[in-house]
């Protein structure tokens, strides 16, 4: 799997320079353990930061309800384009931070982009499955599942709220 870094106008294919195999076996390891997609960008900050320093990152997946941030903006940012070479386009990530990024901290970043890629798959899979499990297939219209799903939070909040 390779990565695009986003400069300015122009698009550097990425050779990742890479982690030592302990480093990398913490990142898979903290990566493959989540399945939802909200979880795994919040996760984010901490493991990349273990990597390098980040302030904050911004993911944009392909659809509105795909596109989740954690810290914040800061001066410097880098962009990547998560393009997995035979698979659909997964999004970007952009990272930023306040100092700017030096190119040895890039290339470890980019060492673990690889695996992000697997985990951002994994949790966009994970998340179709469960929506469907949801609905009925031929109408669209949710199924029995999701209307005890949505009977028992309500009933939650009306107990919440005394009502």
């Amino acid at each position: 799997m390779t990565t695009e870094r986003v400069t300015g106008s122009k698009l550097l294919r990425v050779d990742a320079a890479p982690l030592a195999p302990a480093e990398q076996l913490r990142a898979l390891t903290a990566l493959a353990a989540v399945l939802d997609l909200e979880q795994l960008v919040a996760s984010l900050p901490s493991i990349l930061g273990e990597i390098a320093p980040v302030d904050g990152i911004y993911y944009a997946g392909l659809t509105k309800r795909q596109h989740f941030r954690q810290g914040r903006r800061a001066k410097h940012s880098v962009e990547y384009r998560l393009i997995p070479d035979d698979e659909q386009n997964l999004g970007t990530l952009t990272l930023y931070r306040g100092a700017r990024f030096q190119e040895i901290e890039l290339a470890r970043y980019e060492a673990v982009l690889p695996f992000l890629m697997l985990a951002l798959r994994n949790a966009l899979a994970h998340r179709e499955a469960v929506e469907n499990a949801l609905k009925d297939p031929l109408t669209g219209v949710g199924n029995r599942a999701a209307l005890e799903i949505s009977a028992q939070q309500q009933l939650d909040v009306a107990r919440r709220h005394r009502l």
